[in-house]
């Protein structure tokens, strides 16, 4: 066999309009420069409405 990474997402009906508003804004031809490289990335917490952070105070 050969060695591939996969990752799995799961997006329900509720969370779609706040995820495709962000992708949109990510996909945007403005975001990439004359070289076809992206301005701003774009990762996985970032648009989900699931994620939390955890902030440690002490």
């Amino acid at each position: 066999g050969r060695s591939r990474d996969n990752s799995w997402y799961s997006i329900i009906d509720d969370e779609w309009p706040q995820i495709k508003e962000e992708l949109q804004r990510w996909l945007n031809p403005e975001n990439f420069d004359m070289n076809g490289q992206q301005l701003t990335k774009l990762n996985a917490s970032q648009i989900n409405p699931r994620h939390t952070t955890i902030i440690d105070v002490n």
